[in-house]
């Protein structure tokens, strides 16, 4: 349970629901504004209504039949005064005691789960639920709340994990209609015991709810480059108008609050067959949406990437190529996979499998001698990445291509770019030929590269007027180099986050203010580099003794993933979320989302423990 501050100790019943403090922090301010502008729920006691018990009182009014014994014994021994009294009203009469009934008995709420109303104000009705079940609370009324859209569906009683749970799945197409409407208004009229009436949801349904004489709550997304706040406007009859702006938390949060507010989620394992396993290790495709490797017996094998544990896992998909050589570059542009095979020693061969070609010109690159020897066309050799070129002429259209060495050094590459002319002849130029450790495209189409150099090492990136930045580090014939990975608020939005090995368990990442020192573990394998939302600091993603682990470190975190049954043997980080990527000796697959802290994605070829 999470300690509330004093200012929200009435809140805790209600907050507490949350187990993160993320979400409380993002929830209590939201509610207190909305709690302010709301008010409280008024009630009017209907003390003629209940039905007698007893007496409760003497009083100068009545029947009487109900007069006291005393007034009567007045009449038989002083007739005049006991008319005197009567006239002039100073007689005494028993009070009937009635059980009380509270004129606001029910609250009800009715929510709009239609298109106008899908992200940012799922929090405000996440908020209002919160505050209409604590205003109910407060006044001794039960609270019941539905969706306009499911009119034969029974309403929900209070506010409970499961409640909340239906209230952010309810998600529709459907828009707000009258018929919705006069169904729930006639529901509600058949229940006397309804009297607070609100209506949340987009413009349509508070012109509904205003026809009729119904509270409502307007709860509009401020569309703008700058805003991320929604707006609510608060509408009581008889009472003044209410407009509250909600600043909204930041985007990865809202995110986890909408999809999984209980953080208890956990992705089902896919089930596939055994040649669904990885071939080769793996890689993010630009935009971060699928997880690509080379497949069993040849061709490409892409995992779908869920955005959230609670969404369909999905099956890979395997795109087979005629040929069935060894693939040594792979990429995703436009709905096409780009391929790089080598079908002769002295050409390289560009495919494009699953869709449209995207402005790459498919077909025969012959490599000059100089090049044939340096590229390392092995089973054993590891899966690259490649891109279109940046502004690229689509009638000379370019990839860039990253080729594994052969070199003594571990993860040394090279990179070449492939064009044809406008008359079709096909050229391999070589850009780096040694030295480099990895090549990523960030947004807006900048290629990041990472090099050696003299005194460490040069990260360099291409579409940009920026002078490479230079990290000063020992490199030698071991050194594990640089990583790339997600980079949130620590980089620009041209960028990827880097991380340079500068000697022993020291490290330094590259963010946009500059650099950053960390430290892996000893016997700690260093796999990756991360940063999250919110966190002012990047981490490493290390590889646990063992290999059956990994666990996220930094100067100001340290997070471990689940284990692993078998030894983990490929890791790669993407750059568009906080999501990492791991492969098992036994075929495994995974895929983990630090924002959710939970497993996305798990496949697991039949024959494997699950």
């Amino acid at each position: 349970m999470i300690s509330q501050p004093a200012a929200l100790a009435s809140w805790e019943p209600y907050l507490r629901l949350f187990p993160d403090a993320d979400f409380v922090a993002a929830l209590a301010p939201l509610a207190q504004r909305l709690d302010a502008a709301l008010g409280p729920m008024r009630t009017r006691d209907r003390v003629d209504e209940g039905d007698p018990d007893g007496f409760s009182d003497i009083g100068r009014r009545g029947p009487y039949d109900r007069l006291l014994l005393s007034e009567w014994l007045l009449a038989d021994e002083a007739p005049d005064e006991f008319l005197r009294r009567a006239a002039m009203g100073e007689h005494g009469f028993l009070q009937l005691a009635r059980r009380t009934r509270t004129g606001g008995r029910v609250s009800f709420a009715l929510f709009d789960a239609g298109p106008s109303q899908i992200g940012g104000p799922r929090i405000a009705h996440l908020a209002l639920l919160i505050v209409l079940a604590r205003r109910a609370e407060a006044a001794k009324a039960r609270f019941r709340w539905a969706i306009l859209q499911k009119p034969d569906q029974e309403p929900t009683v209070g506010l409970t994990e499961s409640s909340i749970r239906a209230l952010l799945l309810a998600r529709t197409s459907l828009p707000p209609t009258a018929e919705m409407w006069d169904k729930w208004r006639e529901r509600a009229a058949a229940q006397s015991d309804v009297d607070d009436f609100w209506a949340i949801g987009g413009e349509r349904l508070a012109r509904f709810a205003a026809h009729d004489g119904a509270a409502s709550v307007l709860v509009r997304d401020e569309l703008g480059l700058e805003a991320n706040e929604i707006s609510t406007h608060i509408h009581r009859p008889g009472r003044a108008d209410a407009h509250v702006q909600l600043p909204l938390p930041a985007d990865a949060l809202c995110a986890r609050l909408l999809r999984d507010p209980f953080a208890a989620a956990v992705a089902a394992p896919t089930r596939a067959r055994p040649n669904m396993a990885p071939a080769s290790n793996l890689l993010f495709t630009p935009g971060g949406g699928k997880l690509i490797a080379r497949a069993q017996g040849g061709g490409l094998i892409a995992y779908p990437v869920p955005n959230s544990p609670r969404s369909g896992p999905g099956y890979p998909k395997v795109y087979q190529h005629p040929s069935r050589q060894t693939i040594l570059a792979a990429g995703r542009t436009g709905k096409a996979y780009v391929i790089v095979t080598r079908p002769t020693p002295d050409a390289l061969l560009i495919s494009c499998l699953g869709g449209k070609n995207g402005n790459v010109a498919a077909g025969g690159y012959p490599l000059e001698a100089k090049y044939q020897e340096t590229i390392n066309t092995g089973p054993e050799s590891p899966l690259l990445p490649c891109f279109a070129e940046p502004h690229a002429n689509p009638e000379g259209s370019r990839l860039i291509i990253a080729l594994p060495r052969n070199s003594a050094g571990p993860r040394r590459l090279s990179i070449a770019h492939l064009h044809r002319d406008g008359k079709g002849a096909a050229y391999v130029s070589q850009r780096y030929s040694n030295g480099v450790f990895l090549a990523a495209r960030g947004a807006r189409d900048r290629i990041i590269y990472g090099l050696e150099a003299p005194n460490g090492w040069s990260v360099a990136i291409v579409g940009s007027e920026r002078t490479p930045h230079e990290i000063t580090g020992r490199p030698d014939a071991q050194s594990q180099g640089l990583f790339e990975g997600y980079g949130a608020d620590l980089v620009d939005e041209r960028s990827v986050l880097i991380a340079a090995h500068v000697g022993n368990e020291e490290w330094t990442a590259l963010t946009r203010d500059g650099m950053i020192a960390l430290r892996s573990w000893p016997d700690f394998r260093v796999v990756g580099v991360i940063a999250q939302r919110g966190n002012p600091l990047p981490a490493l993603v290390l590889l646990e003794p063992g290999a059956r682990r990994l666990r996220v470190q930094g100067p100001n975190q340290s997070h471990a993933l689940p284990f692993t049954n078998a030894p983990i043997e490929h890791v790669t980080v993407s750059h568009a979320a906080a999501i990492i990527a791991y492969s098992t000796t036994d075929g495994e697959v995974f895929i983990y989302s630090l924002e959710h802290q939970a497993i996305l994605y798990q496949l697991t070829p039949n024959g494997s423990d699950s």
